[in-house]
């Protein structure tokens, strides 16, 4: 089964009855929404984000309160634990990190970065993994763990290996796209760096190069003192373009 929940999108109006355990404040919705139609970097209260955040948080809950009733039916049904359980997103979302808000607008690690829980323990133990990987990487895995074959010329490849710590998982880089109205973007990461290129030089989203281990919160631009690394990177999205194209 593939099921969306589409609770986390706005309005954040979702399990009010949990609201108290993050907010006791009630702010005009509208200022909310002016927030989110603003400008990138646009005059924005600390409050509001504050509040906002907080609102985000009260959907989340409710997202985990849903989920734990769908778990407990699977339980109740005697196959929870013949189940491949995957959790994911397809995005995350901005609260102003980068001067904007809601998804869809910038590759930054607020944007990009999303949850991936894998629930199996009919073959996997509990543990956490702290190597980055890649959400298109959950269609391989599934093959791989139902021991079907995995076609060839596509972009997936099984986190099994990492999983079972076992050798053969050897994605180096990871790529994410954006494609706005006037504006490309691309981000490609390597270890512990992340470089975003904009296909048109851009005040708002000038290229930017990041130490993601010193600097996880991306203040510090690095583009044009680590020259080197940024021309490592460039040339992977350059090659990598041309092969999509």
């Amino acid at each position: 089964m593939y099921i969306h929940y589409y609770d986390l999108h706005r309005p954040y109006n979702r399990g009010v009855e949990f609201k108290k355990q993050f907010t006791n404040e009630t702010i005009d919705y509208n200022e909310v929404e002016r927030a989110i139609h603003m400008e990138r970097y646009g005059n924005v209260s600390e409050d509001l984000v504050r509040y906002m955040v907080a609102i985000y948080d009260t959907e989340i809950f409710y997202n985990d309160y849903r989920l734990g009733k769908l778990f407990e039916k699977l339980d109740e049904l005697g196959i929870k634990n013949n189940t491949i359980i995957i959790l994911s997103a397809d995005h995350g979302e901005e609260f102003y990190e980068h001067g904007g808000f809601e998804h869809g607008g910038s590759l930054y690690e607020e944007t990009i970065r999303v949850p991936l829980i894998i629930y199996y323990p009919k073959e996997f133990k509990a543990q956490r993994i702290e190597r980055r990987v890649g959400t298109v990487d959950i269609f391989a895995t599934i093959l791989d763990v139902l021991k079907i074959e995995v076609p060839e010329n596509i972009d997936s490849v099984s986190l099994l290996p990492l999983i079972k710590n076992e050798t053969g998982y050897d994605r180096e880089y990871l790529m994410s796209e954006l494609l706005m109205k006037q504006i490309e973007l691309r981000a490609v990461s390597h270890g512990d760096w992340k470089l975003i290129e904009p296909s048109l030089m851009d005040k708002t989203f000038p290229p930017s190069l990041f130490n993601l281990k010193n600097d996880p919160e991306e203040r510090e631009n690095l583009y044009d003192s680590e020259v080197e690394k940024r021309r490592f990177l460039q040339e992977y999205i350059n090659n990598y373009s041309v092969t999509i194209s």
